[in-house]
């Protein structure tokens, strides 16, 4: 028996709803905005590490336009966020699993916002 398949059921059954609440969360745009300001660097690279449904990197792109985002999805039951998040930002890339090949091969910038919350 997989032990972790109630949890990977649960978080698809409510995946929705964490999108909805999450996704045009405005409360730490401040912070986004630090991060978006410190990279002096036009047109870099960054690596969103755990993007969850992409709300970081859709305020991040609303800000600086030039950056170049790919988001990695880190946990199994994030990958119900692929989709929508290919459909919301379809200019990025978003891969999923624990090992990714990346079309790019160096970041300018790595970041991992709220995923201490997994």
């Amino acid at each position: 028996m997989d032990r972790y398949k109630e949890t990977f059921e649960t978080w698809n059954t409510i995946a929705s709803l964490y999108q909805d609440k999450f996704m045009d969360l405005d409360i730490y745009n401040e912070t986004y905005s630090i991060v978006c300001h410190s990279i002096a660097k036009k047109n870099a690279t960054l690596l969103d590490i755990g993007c969850g449904p992409g709300n970081i990197t859709k305020y991040l792109l609303s800000t600086r336009p030039d950056f170049d985002i790919v988001g990695k999805l880190l946990i199994v039951f994030q990958a119900v966020f692929l989709k929508d998040c290919k459909l919301k930002i379809p200019k990025y890339l978003f891969y999923y699993g624990d090992r990714v090949a990346f079309e790019h091969t160096q970041f300018n910038f790595y970041f991992s916002i709220q995923d201490y919350l997994y």
